[in-house]
């Protein structure tokens, strides 16, 4: 936009992109300044629509409380096993018991049952998997170039 000012030999702009001083910085402030559009929040959200939010509360189905009950039921046995497991004393806190990897699967879980049950495999066993993978696979559903055994294993994961 303005060769004059970049072109100068006093003005070196890879020094400038890579210093860490705050006189650099604050010269790099200044002569890119114009040449950044700046707008303010307050200018922008009189633009926008204001923001409306509804919380609707739905009921679980009864196989989505079931799953639900199911994964609760298995957290806390995991954390009763742990607390008995560690009954020397050397923790009293209940958080410390589980690994935070295994109380990020439990929530994944959660969230699984919260959109479908069937997300979480407790109505499908391996064989109705290994069927269901035999009936898909010649249509193509997992595509021609992985093996049926390669879907049959996707599938139960």
């Amino acid at each position: 936009m303005m060769p004059d000012i970049f072109a100068t030999g006093d003005v070196d702009l890879k020094k400038l992109l890579n210093a860490e001083d705050r006189k650099l910085i604050s010269q790099i402030k200044s002569i890119l300044g114009p040449f950044i559009l700046r707008r303010l929040k307050s200018d922008v959200m009189q633009q926008l629509v204001p923001k409306i939010q509804h919380v609707k509360f739905v009921v679980m189905g009864t196989e989505q409380s079931e799953a639900y009950k199911n994964v609760i039921n298995e957290y806390r046995a995991a954390c009763q096993a742990r607390s008995a497991k560690s009954s020397d004393g050397i923790s009293n806190n209940i958080a410390g018991l589980i690994p935070k990897r295994q109380i990020s699967n439990y929530f994944t879980q959660f969230r699984k049952i919260a959109n479908h049950p069937l997300l979480i495999r407790c109505i499908y066993g391996d064989k109705d998997v290994d069927r269901i993978a035999r009936l898909l696979y010649p249509k193509g559903a997992f595509g021609f170039e992985c093996s049926l055994e390669r879907a049959i294993q996707e599938l139960k994961n």
